[in-house]
């Protein structure tokens, strides 16, 4: 992977009442959690979940490509501190290499959006930072 992108987007309408200046709701009608990734791939499996709908297919299909993803930044290692990203659900929206996708190694810029499927959430982050001493500021 050479690059990764979250984008998270509650797009929020914010509605006024009438004779008012302040907002008096805010609908928010959806929530986005949109992953641009961009990556070095030795095969064209990605571009054929995305475009053809399988891994394995070999003409264009209605149905979406699916998949997840899970990222883990860690600086320190002892006491551990680091972040997860984990993007369990999404659908392949585009992928576009910048060579053949059948060459031995494309660059692919992938783009996908996250879905809540049942009790899994579209997006979960990890947080820790396990310092053994306190802070002095």
């Amino acid at each position: 992977v050479k690059k990764i992108s979250f984008e998270l987007d509650r797009n929020l309408s914010i509605e006024h009442g009438p004779g008012v200046l302040t907002p008096i709701y805010l609908l928010e009608r959806r929530r986005i959690v949109r992953v641009k990734i961009q990556a070095l791939f030795s095969s064209d499996d990605v571009y054929n979940l995305t475009h053809l709908g399988a891994s394995g297919g070999t003409t264009v299909s209605a149905v979406l490509g699916t998949g997840s993803v899970v990222c883990k930044f860690t600086p320190q290692a002892s006491p551990e501190r680091s972040l997860q990203l984990t993007v369990s659900n999404f659908t392949y929206q585009d992928a576009q290499p910048m060579y053949d996708p059948k060459a031995e190694t494309a660059l692919i810029d992938i783009e996908c959006i996250g879905f809540r499927s049942g009790a899994t959430l579209p997006l979960s982050v990890v947080g820790i930072n396990n310092v053994n001493a306190s802070y002095t500021p």
